[in-house]
This record gives C-alpha cells, structure tokens and sequence, in this order.
C-alpha cells in the first residue's frame, strides 16, 4: 500500500512539475526535477501518512480486547427472559423473582457458571435446592440452555470481530513502519563531495561520455545514480563506467540488475550499487506423491535490491492441488511483500492475518524462510512448524529445529528465529515434511545429517538431487508425501 501511495505521489508532482516548465528545454526540466527530488518535499508527505496509519493503528488497539466469559449485563438478559418467557406464567413468580430474589439469581449464576466451566448445562441437581424449589425444572433447564448457547454464539463472534480489528491493527503499524522506511530510502540522496564529482567528470569526459547528474545514496551500501550520455557517437558500457567508479570510491561497483547495459547519445540515469562480497549458487529436487500429479510444496528462490538472498520452502496440508494452491498462495505473498520492502517476521504476521480472516476455507501452511546478507554472510532463518534445516561446513553439520504451529491457525502467530554466520563453502539444506517422515522414526535428523557430510560434490544442484535418491531408495523409490529438498550454497567472490 504504501508503495502505490509514493508512485501516486511521485506521479502528481511530476505531472505538476511538467505544467510549471512547458516552454524549457528538456535538459532544463530535468535539472529542476532532480532538484525538487532532492529537496525532498514528498518525504514529508510520506511521512504524514505514515503517521496517519500509525495513529489509525492506536485507536483500534485501544478499543475492548476479547472476553472470556459473559458479562454482567450478559448474564442479567438471561435471566430477564427466563422470567419474562417462563416464569411469568408460574404461580409462584411472586415468591421466587421478588420475595427470595436473590437466592433464586444465586442458584440461576450458580448453573450459569457451571456452564461456563463445563461447556454445558449438564443438570439443575447440580445446584443444591433449586430442584425442590421450582415446579418447572425441565422447561427451565431447556429455556436457559437455548439462551446460554444463544450468549454464548454472540460471543463467540463478538471475540471474532475483536480478533479481526487486532489482526487490522497490526497491518496498519505495519505498514506505518513500511512507509516511514520508504520514505528514508527514497529521499536519503546528496550530491558527492566536490573531488568525487571533479574526478567522476573527467572521467568518463575521458570516456566521450557527458555527466549532468550526480546522486549519492549513503546507508548500508553505496549506490549512486548517474545521469549521463556519450557524445560524438560514441558508446560505452554500463560495466566500464562501473570501473571507473570503482577507482574514485574506493570499492566495487557494479551497474543495478534492472540498469540499461550500454550508455548511448540518450540522457539516461544508471543505478550503480557497491558490489556484494558473496554470492549464491542455489539447487532443488522434487517428488511428488505417488498417486498424484501436482506437489503440495512451493519454493522460491528471491534476491533482493539490498543484497539479500532469500530461500523460501512451504509446504501446505496434505498433498495433491488443494496443499499446491496454499502454499502457492503463501509463496506468491512472500515474495510480495518481501520484494515491497517488508522484513520476514511482518510478512508471515501480514500473511497469517489474511490466512485466519478468510471465511470460505481453512489454509494452513509451514513456512521455512532464510535470508543470507551477501554483504556480510549473516543468515537468518525464520521457521513456522516448518521442517529441521541443515547447514554443512566443512566436516560438521548444525541443525535448526521448528517445534510452532503452521500459519492460518491462530492469530498470533509463533514466528521462531536463529542467527547464524557464514563462511565461504557452506551449505544450507532446507526440507520439507515429507523428506524426513520417510526415514526412520527417531533417526531421521541424523540419517539425514550424515548423508550430507558424506557427500562430496560441491554443487548444490547435484547435492539436492543426491539426498532426494537416498531417501526414495530407503521407501523403494515410491514417495508417500511430497518431498521437497533446497540448496544452497555461499561463495566469496
């Protein structure tokens, strides 16, 4: 959301910016655009909203959280229609509703409360003297029931409506706080110190290449924007101009992915961002459950802007194309709002909040998610009763269990985390359920562990390939679940 709301405003200020300069030159537009960007009047804008989630988000957390049990009030309608349907028409109304009012309220909260306890309006005997005191102990007894489990029903949805407008808060803070990150990443550019400019300048003019812009993004990692292009017909590459910066920064550039490749006699501005450390080769291998045609498992493999490589395995209840489509569904989720900037923990509690509020069917999923900082080797698994990770380095293998509930079944979901540190030539395994309910019971985690140690291939394709052999040859080559296994392996450049 708060994406498409910055593209909405970007695209208003661009559109008023074009009104305000019809008869400059493009060259001159584009000078003045930059700078507005700079100036930064939208980052407050942003800023607003987020504020405005924010405060949203504290009104609905303040209001009534869930109930437990039946109020005061609650309990007093049921007795009001008890004596207004039923007792009303007994001779002895008088006797019971005013002159020992209160010990006929004692003994009907006394059965209330049991109830409560039980579930149930197991019986009046329970209730010591209420059976020698009312002539309609039957009809009470299936007047109160129908009432109790009418209470009992509103409640029930009234918890619902509460859980609802919790699971609405949530996604409003969170999205506050997307915002609010957006707004940093966006808007945090300056111009370089005057040598980098000078020096960047000259050189690409060495290179025939004209400089009009320079922008400089200062946070974790480096990233400038060049707006340039060549002149006398020349052209050069995204790359070598890459290797210029490269000299003058002081570290290793590279052109963005989604960057143009060549530098032509168009202005065009070209991300450039500082080259990662490590780098991932990643593998997977599959079977189906034999009798059906389509994997209840769903994986992606996601490299983000930041230098963030995601490793993502769901595996959803069951097998055949009800499980595919939920965990299809979880994965097409993640990487959306993986790709929109969320972290991993808000995006399963986002996606946990649509699973729980959807009415027409149940979806139930495991998530196991790890995300290597190819800048650093840091890794970080998220796991949500998903299976045990392996992580091989040199002759040791590190497991990584999951002992919480898939997601789509409660509404605070238990999101388990592990930190862990990289080297160069290690191995993350990542497995499905059925992977490991093939091996023997007790033993499968070590049989497991013990297959990877004694591989020798240093391919990650053909590691996921040979532990997924093993394990159809222990069950006859025939798989009773879908079986899943991801790789993957970090590498210094």
């Amino acid at each position: 959301m708060g994406i498409w709301i910055a593209v909405l405003m970007i695209f208003f200020v661009g559109s008023t910016l074009w009104s305000y300069h019809r008869g400059k030159t493009q060259e001159e537009i584009d000078q003045e655009q930059t700078a507005a960007t700079l100036a930064g009047p939208g980052r407050e804008l942003i800023l607003k909203y987020s504020d405005s989630f924010q405060q949203l988000a504290e009104t609905f957390r303040e209001m009534p959280t869930k109930k437990e049990r039946l109020s005061e009030e609650e309990v007093q309608e049921i007795f009001r229609e008890v004596e207004n349907h039923l007792c009303r028409k007994c001779e002895h109304w008088g006797e019971c509703w005013k002159r020992e009012y209160y010990q006929t309220y004692r003994m009907l909260y006394e059965m209330l409360s049991a109830a409560e306890e039980e579930g149930e309006l197991s019986g009046a005997e329970k209730v010591e003297g209420f059976q020698d005191r009312c002539l309609y102990v039957d009809q009470m007894l299936e007047e109160m029931t129908q009432l109790f489990y009418r209470a009992k029903l509103n409640l029930m949805w009234s918890n619902r409506m509460l859980e609802n407008r919790s699971i609405i808060a949530s996604q409003l803070y969170e999205t506050a706080q997307l915002m609010n990150g957006l707004a940093s990443r966006i808007y945090s550019v300056e111009e370089p110190d005057d040598w980098q400019k000078q020096q960047i300048r000259l050189r690409m003019k060495m290179k025939k290449v004209h400089v009009r812009d320079i922008l400089v993004q200062n946070q974790e990692h480096k990233k400038i924007y060049i707006t340039m292009r060549t002149v006398r017909g020349c052209c050069i590459s995204t790359r070598e101009a890459a290797s210029i910066l490269s000299e003058v920064c002081h570290r290793e550039m590279i052109p963005a992915p989604e960057s143009k490749r060549i530098v032509n006699k168009e202005y065009s501005t070209i991300l450039f961002v500082e080259d990662t450390v490590y780098y991932m080769l990643n593998g997977v291998a599959k079977a189906t459950r034999d009798g059906e045609i389509i994997s209840g498992d769903n994986f992606t493999f996601l490299t983000k802007d930041n230098g963030q490589m995601i490793m993502s395995l769901c595996d959803g209840m069951g097998s055949g194309i009800g499980a595919s489509k939920e965990s299809e569904t979880v994965i097409e989720l993640l990487e959306q709002f993986l790709d929109a900037g969320f972290g991993m923990e808000t995006a399963v509690r986002m996606i946990n909040s649509v699973m729980v509020l959807r009415e027409d069917e149940a979806i139930f999923s495991t998530i196991d998610l790890c995300a290597i900082d190819l800048y650093t080797g840091s890794c970080e698994m998220l796991k949500i009763g998903a299976s045990t990770t392996f992580i091989r380095r040199d002759d040791q293998v590190e497991m990584v269990r999951s002992t919480s509930l898939p997601i789509g079944v409660m509404q605070n979901v238990d999101c388990e985390h592990t930190q862990k540190k990289l080297r160069s030539g290690d191995f993350i395994v990542m497995v499905s359920d059925g992977v490991l309910d093939a091996l023997p019971s007790g033993k499968a985690e070590e049989i497991m562990g013990e297959w990877i140690l004694q591989s020798q291939t240093m391919n990650a394709k053909e590691l996921a390939s040979e532990l997924l052999d093993c394990v159809l040859a222990q069950r006859s080559h025939r798989a009773e679940d879908d079986m899943t296994i991801l790789v993957g392996s970090i590498w210094k450049k």
